[in-house]
C-alpha cells in the first residue's frame, strides 16, 4: 500500500520568541562547535549576572495568601463549567479519575488540578469544521473559568493560538493543505504583578464551538510562613557557582545568533520544591509542552477516543498543597542549549 498523504501537526502561534531564539542558537552552535568557542571565565560570568540581577526588597514578602478557590470543586460542576452534559452515573465520593465513555475527567481539589477530556471531539480529517474566531474562543474559556470559580485577579492576560496541521501529499504537492484544528487559549497566572511558576490554565476548542480539553493547574496560593530575605550577594555568588558547574560558553556575539544576553533574570514566585534547596521530587509532572515551543501540545493517555464504561479512581489520602517562595527565574544563554535555574530569594527563619 502506498502512503498517499502524511498529517503533520504543528501550532500556529501569536508570538514564537522561543522558537525564534532556538533558531539562532541553533544555527550558532552549528557554525562553530563548541570545542572551538571559549569558555567563560568566573569573572566574565559573575559580570554577566551582576548585569542581570532585578532589583528586589522586603515587599516582596508580603503576598497575601489567596483563597482555596478548589477546595470544593467536584465531578458535576467541572461539567457544568464546559457545557457538558452530566455523568450518565453520579460520581462516588472523593473521585479523583472519572472515565465516562469518550469523557475523562480528573480533579485533585487541594492541589488547583482539573483534567477534562471529550475524545469525541477529536479533530478528524474527514470532519475539518471551521473554528470559533478568537473573540468567540475567549468567552468560552471565561465562562468556563468562572464556573470553576478561578481567582480572575490572578489571571495574566490570555493568549489565542491555534493548533493546526499539515496534509503534505507524498505524490503531488498541489494537493498538499495546511487545516486548523483547535482554537488554544492559555491564561498564566500573577501575584502582585510577578508571574508565578508552575501554574496554567489552559483550554482547546473544537469546531463545533464546544470544549474538547481542558486543563487546570492553579493550587490555593500559599506563602511559607517566616520567611527572610536572602542577602543579594549570597544570591549572585550562588547563581555563578550554578554557571560555573556548567562549563559555559556564550553564543551572545557568535555569527549567527542574535543574542544580547548571556544571562537575563527576572522575578517570580513557586513552589518551595521547584527551587534547587528544597528539590526531593520533581516540582512539575505537567508534560504537556508550553506553547511558545515549535511543536504541538502532546497528548496524554486520556487523550485516546474509547468507548468506556463509567469508571471511578481515587487517591488513599489527600495530597499537600504547596507553598510558594520568591524567587529569581534566571535564563543561561549558553551552548548547545538554554537552561533555566530557580533560585529562591528567601529562607526560613
Amino acid at each position: 500500500m502506498t502512503l498517499k498523504h502524511k498529517f503533520i501537526l504543528t501550532l500556529l502561534v501569536t508570538a514564537l520568541v522561543t522558537a525564534a531564539v532556538g533558531g539562532s542558537l541553533y544555527r550558532a552552535a552549528q557554525d562553530k562547535p563548541d570545542q572551538q568557542l571559549p569558555r567563560m571565565s568566573e569573572r566574565q560570568v559573575t559580570a554577566e549576572v551582576q548585569k542581570a540581577l532585578p532589583k528586589w526588597d522586603e515587599s516582596i514578602l508580603s503576598a497575601t495568601d489567596g483563597k482555596p478557590w478548589s477546595a470544593r470543586i467536584r465531578p458535576d460542576a467541572v461539567l457544568k463549567a464546559v457545557n457538558a452534559s452530566p455523568l450518565k452515573t453520579p460520581a462516588v465520593t472523593n473521585a479523583r479519575r472519572i472515565v465516562d465513555g469518550e469523557r475523562v475527567l480528573r480533579v485533585i481539589p487541594e492541589l488547583g488540578e482539573v483534567r477534562y477530556v471529550n475524545n469525541s471531539l477529536n479533530w478528524s480529517p474527514d470532519r475539518r469544521e471551521k473554528l470559533v474566531d478568537n473573540g468567540t474562543a475567549l468567552q468560552i474559556v471565561n465562562k468556563a473559568f468562572d464556573g470553576l470559580g478561578m481567582p480572575r485577579p490572578e489571571f495574566d492576560k490570555p493568549r489565542v493560538d491555534t493548533q493546526a496541521g499539515h496534509d503534505a501529499s507524498t505524490t503531488s504537492p498541489a494537493d498538499s493543505a495546511t487545516f486548523e484544528m483547535y482554537r488554544l487559549v492559555t491564561v498564566n497566572r500573577r501575584i502582585r504583578d510577578l508571574p508565578v511558576l508552575g501554574s496554567r490554565a489552559r483550554v482547546a476548542i473544537a469546531g463545533s464551538g464546544s470544549i474538547q480539553r481542558l486543563r487546570v493547574k492553579w493550587p490555593p496560593f500559599t506563602m511559607r510562613a517566616g520567611l527572610r530575605l536572602r542577602p543579594r550577594d549570597v544570591v549572585a555568588r550562588e547563581i555563578v557557582s550554578l554557571i560555573m558547574q556548567q562549563d559555559p560558553i556564550s553564543l551572545v556575539g557568535v555569527r549567527g545568533s542574535d543574542l544580547t544576553k548571556f544571562v537575563s533574570a527576572r522575578l517570580a514566585y513557586a513552589p518551595q520544591e521547584m527551587t534547587r534547596t528544597y528539590r526531593r521530587t520533581p516540582a512539575d509532572q505537567d508534560t504537556e509542552k508550553q506553547l511558545n515551543e515549535s511543536s504541538a501540545p502532546q497528548l496524554d493517555s486520556d487523550d485516546i477516543k474509547k468507548d468506556r464504561p463509567v469508571q471511578f479512581m481515587s487517591l488513599s489520602k489527600p495530597v499537600s498543597p504547596p507553598v510558594y517562595v520568591p524567587v529569581l527565574l534566571v535564563t543561561v544563554a549558553a551552548s548547545p542549549t538554554p537552561y533555566q535555574i530557580v533560585i529562591p530569594l528567601a529562607e526560613g527563619r
